[in-house]
């Protein structure tokens, strides 16, 4: 998928305890209060590039999360993961991409942004200050591009030391 970004790592703990290292990722139940504070204290300190909690699901076989707080069709990116049992442990197999909603919703405003400029820089060849207008209509059309993959690409940079301290056989990273 377009903006995504993908890693696998190996643990040489089961697939069941894999899964039980995940979940604590997950806010813990009744923890409301304590929740809401952290998502503003998130807020605060900078955005939503590496959340301490994710909601959503883990299965003994698959997880999908995405951050703790962010609004939903947001460019909040989306983590799916595989849990793969291997002889020696198990694999997981992570991608975070960003909602489909919103490359289904961007495309075509961005399609029509960079039309708009393109429309406004040949209309108007002689005057200097409609050139100026169509450059903007371009940056408005490509900055939430990068502003997304870059996102996508800190969140998986963020996730996967999480996980890898997470999956160490230590009993102390899953605390």
């Amino acid at each position: 998928m377009l903006f995504s970004s993908s890693f696998s790592l190996d643990s040489p703990l089961s697939p069941e305890e894999v899964a039980d290292r995940i979940r604590t990722l997950l806010p813990p139940p009744n923890a409301f209060v304590s929740r809401q504070v952290a998502i503003l204290l998130q807020g605060i300190r900078g955005g939503f590039g590496n959340p301490r909690y994710y909601v959503g699901c883990v299965s003994p076989r698959s997880f999908t999360l995405t951050a703790d707080g962010a609004p939903r069709f947001s460019l909040t990116p989306v983590v799916s993961g595989a849990i793969l049992p291997t002889s020696s442990g198990t694999n997981v197999r992570v991608t975070v991409a960003p909602e489909r909603i919103w490359l289904a919703i961007q495309a075509p405003v961005s399609l029509l942004m960079a039309g708009l400029a393109a429309y406004v820089a040949i209309e108007t060849v002689s005057m200097k200050v409609w050139w100026f207008t169509a450059l903007v209509l371009l940056v408005i059309a490509i900055v939430p591009w990068f502003t997304t993959a870059d996102l996508v690409r800190v969140t998986a940079r963020h996730l996967h030391s999480r996980l890898s301290a997470l999956l160490s056989s230590s009993s102390e990273s899953a605390a």
